[in-house]
């Protein structure tokens, strides 16, 4: 009798054990020690937004493209060129560059800056705001996935990674400014011939 009592005790012992264990014992160590997720990087309000200047350092090619809030439509900007541009692409970059935040901080010893493509940086991209202020930020190379892009702002020591869709249209527009689609002109439907009556 008594060895089954003690079996019995042992058993509710070992019940009692699992339940501190799992349920009692807190946070696990990792949670606490958790890394934050990123901070915005650039944030401004886009219906403020009055430029978007890109450059490539490399050799000084850029498109800079002009909102005009009285008709609420963005243009491609040159010299002796005023001409409007694809309103969907454009309002899209200043979106996403509006509440940048990176995908990854890089931590500990960073390579040189030229490693990342940021010295010199691939692209830069400048938001002129409203009253006159204005933000940018340095696109640098592809990481090794070619999911993201490497960036920092202007000066910084930190490099972060940035969605991939913000440096490719950077570099893309560049090089073809996002002007507005052509119509494809619709044709008029041939009238069938006149059938001459029979005598």
């Amino acid at each position: 009798m008594r060895y089954r009592n003690t079996v019995i005790l042992l058993g509710i012992l070992a019940i009692l054990g699992a339940y501190v264990w799992f349920f009692e014992r807190g946070p696990a160590g990792d949670a606490a020690t958790a890394t934050p997720a990123p901070e915005p990087i650039l944030a401004f309000d886009p219906h403020a937004a009055r430029a978007l200047s890109l450059s490539r350092p490399a050799d000084g090619a850029s498109t800079r493209l002009e909102y005009a809030p009285e008709e609420e439509t963005w243009y491609v900007a040159g010299p002796g060129e005023r001409e409007a541009a694809d309103q969907t692409q454009v309002t899209l970059l200043v979106s996403y560059l509006s509440d940048l935040t990176p995908l990854r901080v890089l931590e500990g010893p960073l390579d040189s800056m030229a490693t990342y493509g940021l010295d010199p940086s691939r692209a830069t991209a400048t938001v002129i705001i409203e009253g006159g202020g204005e933000v940018a930020l340095e696109i640098g190379e592809e990481s090794l996935t070619s999911a993201a892009h490497y960036a920092r702002l202007p000066g910084d020591g930190a490099v972060y990674t940035i969605s991939s869709y913000i440096g490719e249209n950077v570099l893309r527009f560049i090089d073809a400014p996002p002007y507005r689609p052509t119509p494809t002109p619709t044709a008029e439907p041939t009238p069938p011939p006149a059938q001459t009556p029979t005598p």
